[in-house]
């Protein structure tokens, strides 16, 4: 009878000690498999998002790409696979980039109009009216102010704008009214520096006062249009050149000017009206060519914006940027010879 329940106890516990083994067997099994499957699901993860990185990458999506890559190297930062991909994304967002600015580039120079410094300027000196009936006083004083007007006019061309404006104050304390000396002094106040403010201010003060003395005289109405052009107040500038063109008609720089804030406001048919009237009365101007040519492109037209090019490469022939815009046009007619 003991014998019996010993053998039951080793029964018992060899069947315990079996099923603790399988338990055991199983919960590994369970353990080991789960192990397995995480593995492969992170593999799948890092598969699909470098997949998905270098479908980004043909969109030129470059940014997207970069951050689904970055997200696999944060993971595991020697994954070389994916290091290659974020070189090849690097490599390629750079060369676009460089495309795109050498483009931009292409586009201002095609759109860029033609430097406006010119070393010659249209110039008109005005004489002073002595009349008949004048008295031998009055003769001498119209006589002095037009000897001083003179005066100021050559220090300005040299550039000696103290000088200039020294001269036409003795011509205000001549004739306080004199529009030519207010219309000087306002010319001088820009020319010296057109982009300082009091300067600009003081010009358009003695312009404006000029203007109340003569409303016919061109000369301040252009330096307004300078003071609004440098301002990019284009649509007040076109009306002061406008004018100045109206009061003094052979003024070739003033319609050059004109066509040039015409361009600036998309007005290109006006631009090119503007240009031909410059062209008709100084035909060696060769910015005046090359801006028309830039007009006539904008309208599409592209025989008329060859010949205006083509002209310049006659009176400018070192002018670089003519031979650019001339070449596009030639490509885009796809005349090659």
């Amino acid at each position: 009878m003991l014998m019996d329940k010993r053998i039951l106890i080793i029964i018992g516990a060899v069947v315990l000690l079996l099923i603790l083994l399988f338990a055991g067997l199983a919960i590994g099994g369970v353990f080991s498999g789960g192990a397995g499957t995480g593995e492969e699901a992170g593999n799948n993860s890092r598969d699909n998002k470098l997949a998905l990185a270098r479908d980004y990458l043909s969109r030129n999506e470059f940014d997207r790409a970069l951050d689904l890559v970055d997200q696999v190297l944060l993971d595991n930062f020697n994954d070389e696979e994916a290091r290659a991909l974020k070189d090849e994304i690097l490599e390629k967002k750079k060369a676009a980039q460089d495309a795109e600015r050498a483009d931009q580039l292409r586009r201002e120079r095609t759109q860029a109009l033609s430097d406006d410094s010119s070393r010659e300027r249209y110039t008109n000196r005005t004489n002073v009216t002595i009349p008949d009936d004048a008295s031998s006083a009055e003769r001498e004083r119209l006589r002095k102010i037009q000897d001083l007007l003179n005066k100021g006019d050559s220090y300005r061309e040299s550039k000696q704008y103290d000088r200039a404006q020294d001269a036409y104050n003795e011509v205000l304390k001549l004739d306080p009214d004199s529009a030519e000396a207010n219309a000087r002094i306002g010319a001088t106040w820009l020319e010296e520096d057109p982009t300082n403010k009091n300067n600009l201010d003081k010009a358009k003060e003695y312009s404006l006062k000029a203007i109340e003395e003569d409303p016919k005289l061109a000369l301040p109405h252009k330096t307004l249009a300078e003071i609004y052009e440098q301002n990019k107040q284009y649509d007040n500038a076109e009306r002061e050149w406008k004018e100045a063109t109206r009061l003094d008609p052979q003024d070739w720089w003033a319609l050059y000017k004109l066509g040039n804030v015409q361009y600036r406001l998309g007005k290109y048919a006006d631009a090119v009206r503007s240009y031909n009237s410059c062209i008709h009365l100084k035909s060696d101007f060769y910015n005046a060519y090359f801006n028309k040519g830039l007009a006539h492109t904008k309208l599409s037209q592209r025989d008329q914006a060859i010949e205006a090019l083509v002209s310049v490469t006659r009176l400018k022939p070192d002018f670089a940027r003519n031979y650019y815009q001339l070449g596009l046009l030639y490509y885009e007619k796809r005349d090659f010879q």
